[in-house]
């Protein structure tokens, strides 16, 4: 304890896992975070399809320490398929994401 009373919020998320997450889902505040834990590509393909199979967007997206971030703040709620390639492993994961 310090003669200063409290001076705000430390927040942090560990995450200890050779999984992918993909939090928080569903998403509230428009931006999905993605934790790809064996993943040590420097960059990774990021494609959006709505329920009907129609692809919104692709794009490539860094990594920092396996994890990156994606706004979908303009997206409608929903039902939406995120997949993730590793264009250096040749590997693909698609996972089911709610938008509210």
């Amino acid at each position: 304890r310090t003669e200063t009373g409290c001076q705000g919020v430390f927040e942090k998320t560990y995450i200890i896992s050779d999984q992918n997450f993909i939090y928080p889902n569903p998403v509230s505040d428009g931006v999905i975070h993605l934790y790809l834990g064996t993943n040590l590509s420097k960059k990774v393909r990021l494609s959006l399809h709505d329920a009907n199979g129609v692809l919104l967007f692709e794009k490539e997206q860094a990594l920092v320490d396996q994890k990156t971030s994606l706004s979908v703040k303009t997206l409608p709620s929903g039902l939406y398929f995120l997949s993730i390639a590793d264009n250096t492993l040749s590997q693909s994961t698609t996972h089911k994401v709610i938008i509210r």
